[in-house]
């Protein structure tokens, strides 16, 4: 039997769409083996013209914290329409690169891990067989909504409701969870002690938000505790971290693939609130301490948290401190809005469409 031929779609602005990719990749051929073959692009960085090409290297700097440009951009791609007048404005510049995608790869199946090229697709060949895999959590830009897929595949039934309510018809938009790695999981519940515990402090793939102010504060706060500190795709602020006179116990990484590890041999998570990393904690069932968010994209991100209670958000490190020492951790439930089957129900899906 021949091989059935994927082509995943992602671009490395910010980590969450490469680590979902990965994760379905991983899913399918765990269910599927020798089934498949996947090829995986960054569509962007290998097929966008200038300056499109460069988001990637600009995106840092774009969602830096309190950001004037995040906030207003995303609220005005959030507008219903904006985004498909601003493609159709560009479309004589992008058309070529959107081309080459559709048209230079083998490929049974497309997968769109990413808001931006989801109208493209459409636009370019409006009755092409393609599916959408949304990573965000709560809150999804209306640019994702932007095409006409074959089928939806979103994390959470808020994001079903958004889209039913932006005209798609729910029969193909299903909640199958955020996907993440098959290396996420549960470990038993912790309960905090006089004991020493271990901290994973993380800020996203790109080490954003008030991550070295945090950890500083940590270090002199006279807690029984340990940190293992990851600061993502930012060798500054790996160097800045490792120069700090430690006090406590501390382990530094800078990009990583062993979060899995790192979560396992960890007793709370203290994040920004990217959607991977909340959806790996919540498998994990680590308490998770929320201390920032990006404006607009992960503000209901942190309200599902506490709503459901299963994280705290403790904007300062004031509040982070008094929640390691309050017993506000131990009545957290976070495994009760977690989705370990994720990503191998996407692999499902995708497999049901290629047989």
């Amino acid at each position: 039997m021949a091989k059935k031929k994927l082509l995943f779609l992602f671009s490395d602005t910010g980590g969450g769409h490469r680590s979902s990719t990965e994760a379905v990749e991983e899913a399918i051929n765990h269910l599927y083996p020798g089934q498949f073959t996947i090829d995986k692009v960054d569509f962007l960085k290998s097929h966008a013209p200038w300056p499109f090409n460069k988001l990637a290297k600009m995106y840092p700097t774009m969602v830096s914290y309190d950001s004037f440009f995040w906030q207003y951009g995303f609220k005005l791609f959030d507008y219903k329409h904006f985004y498909k007048r601003l493609i159709d404005f560009l479309w004589p510049y992008i058309k070529h690169a959107v081309s080459e995608i559709v048209s230079n790869y083998d490929y049974d199946l497309l997968v769109s891990f990413h808001p931006l090229i989801n109208y493209p697709l459409t636009k370019f060949q409006p009755n092409l067989k393609y599916v959408v895999v949304i990573t965000d959590l709560i809150t999804a830009n209306k640019s994702w909504y932007s095409g006409i897929p074959t089928l939806y595949l979103v994390p959470t039934l808020e994001l079903k409701i958004s889209g039913v309510n932006l005209g798609i018809d729910p029969k193909i938009i299903t909640v199958t969870g955020l996907p993440i790695s098959l290396r996420f999981k549960p470990k038993p519940k912790f309960q905090i002690s006089n004991f020493k515990f271990q901290i994973l402090l993380m800020g996203g793939g790109q080490g954003l938000g008030k991550l070295y102010n945090i950890a500083k504060s940590l270090n002199t706060a006279n807690l029984p505790i340990k940190l293992i500190i990851v600061a993502g795709r930012n060798p500054k602020l790996e160097l800045q971290l490792k120069a700090l006179k430690w006090q406590i116990p501390v382990e530094i990484y800078g990009f990583t693939k062993e979060i899995p590890d790192l979560m396992q041999r960890s007793d709370i998570l203290l994040t920004k609130a990217g959607p991977s990393t909340i959806c790996e904690g919540l498998v994990t069932g680590l308490p998770i301490i929320i201390y920032d968010y990006l404006k607009g994209q992960e503000t209901a991100s942190v309200d599902y948290l506490v709503k459901n209670h299963a994280g705290l958000y403790c904007p300062t490190p004031k509040d982070i401190i008094h929640a390691i020492q309050s017993s506000q951790l131990n009545n957290l439930n976070t495994t009760s809005i977690a989705t370990p089957n994720a990503s191998m129900d996407i692999a499902k899906h995708l497999y049901k469409l290629v047989s």
